[in-house]
């Protein structure tokens, strides 16, 4: 009795650590989204081929706003999302990640793995002038399936 105990205890250990090591990725993230950056990117545009567009990209569509990074969409829906207001003393204390490193963590998944789930939540950044910035709750685009 005291071995199947102890066997069930191990189960129970190894499989709630392996649980963990799986979940690393699943947490807050923020970018920040540099309207002002004039550098571009190789990306591929649909019916076109490669090309060299503006790294940030951003469209103000009716009910939600794309946000275009190297290629990477993420957006914000109006209706359902939430954006706030932050200081400089706010932004500076994010840590921020770069768009690599989206595409680094997505690479490392279960081929099954979609970009919208990989993450717990996203923020994008945007300076709207020296003392402001606001943070958007975004979806990444997962273009393979529509879904945010």
């Amino acid at each position: 009795m005291n071995k199947f105990l102890l066997f069930i205890t191990i189960l129970l250990i190894v499989g709630k650590s392996n649980c963990i090591a799986q979940d690393t990725a699943k947490d807050t993230v923020y970018l920040f989204f540099d309207t002002s950056d004039t550098t571009t990117s190789r990306v591929d545009v649909e019916g076109k081929g490669y090309q060299m567009v503006k790294k940030y990209r951003k469209q103000n569509l009716h009910n939600y706003i794309l946000f275009n990074i190297c290629g990477e969409k993420f957006t914000f829906m109006k209706e359902r999302s939430m954006s706030d207001t932050l200081s400089v003393g706010e932004h500076n204390k994010i840590n921020y990640s770069d768009i690599d490193y989206f595409i680094r963590i997505f690479k490392n998944q279960e081929p099954t793995k979609y970009k919208h789930n990989i993450f717990d939540k996203i923020y994008i950044v945007v300076k709207v002038n020296n003392g402001t910035f606001i943070k958007y709750d975004v979806g990444w685009l997962d273009e393979s399936i529509w879904v945010q």
